[in-house]
């Protein structure tokens, strides 16, 4: 719990470890003296979405579909997500409003050949009693995009420039 004098432009955060409900009430004091008091419910469901499905491995420069859906909320009527793509920072834009239940789709591009974790969170919406539940990330799904296999030997290239259809097969496998 923040009990303390938080300045203009400063941040206090508070994280819940166990399901419930929870008030919290922000009391502001303007440059004139003036009091302000905020009053707002948060719930902690300690729920988290399942770890998203889609491809593990692919070729950078690719388009791949990613899935996410988050179960087992008795507060949701609506859901909303955020794609983690695993790089600096990388996140997809949010991803829905879809009803409760219903599978959520994004589709990311790599342009770097590595090993990505993908994560997705959720928001989960209860307009009945006006209350949005933010899911922490789920467990993430390894997805690795291979280097391209580069032929360094100068017989094997001689001899696949005089074979141009084992070049094309040899392509398409790698």
């Amino acid at each position: 719990m923040v009990t303390r004098l938080i300045t203009s432009g400063e941040t206090a955060e508070c994280t819940w470890f166990s399901p419930g409900t929870y008030q919290v009430t922000v009391k502001v004091t303007d440059r004139m003296g003036d009091e302000y008091t905020y009053d707002n419910t948060f719930v902690n469901i300690g729920l988290l979405p399942d770890a998203p499905s889609g491809p593990t491995s692919g070729k950078s420069g690719v388009k791949y579909t990613f899935i996410a859906l988050v179960t087992g909320s008795p507060f949701q009527d609506w859901v909303c997500y955020l794609f983690d793509w695993g790089g600096d920072e990388t996140y997809s834009d949010l991803v829905g409003l879809y009803p409760s239940g219903q599978i959520a789709e994004a589709k990311n591009v790599w342009s770097n050949s590595e090993q990505y974790l993908v994560r997705v969170k959720a928001w989960l919406l209860d307009t009945e009693n006006n209350l949005c539940e933010e899911t922490g990330w789920s467990d993430p799904l390894t997805v690795t995009m291979p280097r391209n296999k580069i032929v360094h030997n100068t017989l094997s290239l001689r001899f696949l420039e005089r074979f141009p259809i084992l070049q094309k097969i040899l392509i398409f496998m790698l």
